[in-house]
């Protein structure tokens, strides 16, 4: 974490640079190119513009810089007052500042000697060694640099936080289902065990393949499709046992299921809830019927069963409601889900685009 948040900061310290590079060095170097094409008779040569470009450039950028930090630390904190008395001690500091500058390129020997001579001339004006005009622009576009990295970190910022809230609201709904999945298939072993069932063992057996699948992938953000496949087949044939009913449960996939990645146990509450409120255990009557397919970046569940002769209508379980609250997070406007509930029979149609 700390690794990474060195990464984004350093990326916000690249783009400062390319600024200031672009700005004090490239954009004139690009006007001295235009305005020697566009006027060859006055231009003066190309070399010549470069050094002047590369002197004053250099000398521009350190109270370039320390504006910005004024701007980092009083203007963009609404610390106004501060920020307009820094800047008056800043106009004051830099009119002695570039004084300096005029100074030193006036007595540089190396530098072309119109240059020098520009520069005494400067110094040895009475006036402000700075234009208002010309300061003014760049201030702005410092400022438009310093508004646009606090507004990138705060998105970066609430994005983070917004990213976290989601992990913390999944990993809450998935530690709901955990136990309520446990509870029900507890059940069911604990009623073969009571009737000293022979399929009690072979239910066991196919628990812990489950518990194993739920320990071990299911807290991972994404797994295999294949392997939910597996661990939903190793829950249906717990539920053939259950209801001894195995003709009329069916299971089948379309598709080709690898290099296909699924959030774990998104799928499972749907069967769940075929299975608990379409089939009798005393008569024996009723079917289930379950069809996945996979047809490229599109996963579609079908679930069809049977209801019950007087069956009355329930409130949606808690692996239901959860698990829609999870398809509105992890798949929003990327679902679809379609519930037909008939008087005889009870149909869901999910669709899930995955990336």
């Amino acid at each position: 974490m700390i690794k990474l948040k060195k990464n984004i900061q350093w990326n916000y310290v690249q783009i400062e640079l390319l600024f200031f590079f672009v700005f004090f060095y490239l954009f004139p170097v690009l006007t001295d190119i235009e305005y020697n094409f566009n006027e060859p008779r006055h231009a003066s040569p190309l070399s010549e513009s470069l050094k002047w470009t590369l002197i004053y450039g250099s000398f521009a950028i350190l109270p370039a810089l320390i504006f910005y930090y004024l701007i980092k630390v009083f203007l963009v904190r609404k610390r106004l007052m501060l920020f307009l008395l820094s800047a008056c001690a800043y106009l004051v500091g830099l009119h002695f500042y570039m004084a300096g500058e005029y100074y030193l390129i006036g007595h540089a020997s190396f530098l072309p000697v119109q240059m020098q001579k520009n520069a005494l001339r400067w110094y040895a004006a009475g006036n402000i060694h700075f234009s208002v005009v010309y300061m003014f622009r760049e201030f702005i576009c410092i400022m438009a640099l310093a508004f646009f990295i606090r507004s990138a970190k705060q998105d970066k910022k609430l994005h983070e936080m917004s990213e976290q809230q989601l992990i913390s609201e999944l990993n809450y709904l998935k530690a709901q289902l955990h136990p309520h999945f446990f509870f029900n298939t507890m059940n069911n072993i604990y009623s073969f065990a009571l009737q000293k069932s022979e399929h009690t063992a072979p239910m066991v057996a196919k628990l812990a393949d489950m518990m194993r699948y739920i320990l071990y992938e299911a807290h991972h953000k994404k797994v295999p499709l294949q392997n939910e496949i597996a661990f939903i087949i190793n829950y249906i044939e717990t539920e053939k046992i259950r209801y001894k009913m195995a003709h009329k449960i069916s299971f089948d996939v379309q598709g080709n299921a690898s290099n296909v990645l699924i959030e774990p146990l998104l799928l499972l509450p749907f069967i769940e809830n075929a299975f608990k409120h379409g089939l009798e255990d005393e008569t024996g009557k009723g079917n289930v019927r379950l069809v996945l397919f996979i047809n490229g970046r599109e996963i579609i569940l079908q679930v069809n069963n049977s209801k019950p002769i007087g069956y009355c209508k329930r409130e949606k379980g808690i692996g239901l409601e959860n698990v829609i609250k999870r398809l509105k997070l992890l798949y929003p406007e990327r679902y679809k889900l379609e519930i037909s509930d008939e008087p005889h029979e009870y149909q869901v149609n999910l669709t899930l685009m995955i990336e």
